[in-house]
């Protein structure tokens, strides 16, 4: 079966790209120093050929952190539509693009970021070790972060690290409403578009 998040009409091919595998294991707990460390669950970061030595080495990191290899890598196209997965393995890709003022978010394609983000939250809270890739790791994925680990619970990072991170008002209106509404895209955040003046609108508006 088909994932849930996607949507007819959000872009993409998805030829070249593989299917991640599932099966949650219980996420591993270490003591040190009479102090307990909880696994590092959600790895985000970049594909693009100036990002994605530094995701390879974040999810290695968290491997020698887990004892264990993740359970699911999502990850976002680029411009062209293409997902470059040389060297990451098997990866599940997610066709929605980054908002741009000739490419906005229609209600499809927010609400296949809500579903995910949804389907995410259950897997990291089921112990899951989760890894999100977008193309530059500056916009899409750290919008998803945000969305389902506000706290930092499942990245090792400050509730302020992860917030800051999310330059775009456009994904920061998504991501701050699935937070006060993860099990349904509330009414009139749709559409997205970016404004012709000010690409990142704070109204999500042209």
């Amino acid at each position: 079966h088909g994932r849930p998040w996607r949507q007819r009409g959000t872009s993409a091919p998805l030829a070249g790209t593989n299917r991640a595998g599932r099966g949650l294991r219980g996420a591993s707990l270490y003591f040190a120093n009479e102090k307990k460390l909880m696994a590092l669950q959600l790895i985000q970061g970049g594909t693009s050929s100036r990002t994605k030595g530094k995701l390879r080495t974040a999810i290695a990191d968290a491997k020698e952190v887990n004892g264990r290899d993740h359970d699911a890598f999502y990850m976002f196209p680029d411009r062209a539509g293409n997902y470059d997965t040389s060297g990451f393995g098997k990866v599940e890709p997610v066709p929605l693009h980054d908002i741009t003022e000739e490419t906005p978010w229609t209600y499809n394609h927010v609400l296949a970021m809500w579903t995910l983000a949804g389907y995410i939250k259950r897997e990291l809270e089921a112990g899951g070790i989760v890894v999100i890739a977008c193309t530059a790791g500056k916009n899409r994925s750290p919008a998803l972060q945000y969305a389902v680990d506000p706290t930092g619970k499942y990245s090792g990072k400050t509730p302020a690290e992860l917030s800051a991170r999310v330059k775009c008002p456009l994904m920061r209106r998504w991501a701050e409403a699935f937070h006060k509404s993860p099990g349904q895209v509330p009414a009139g955040i749709a559409p997205l578009v970016a404004n012709a003046r000010n690409p990142f609108d704070a109204t999500g508006r042209a």
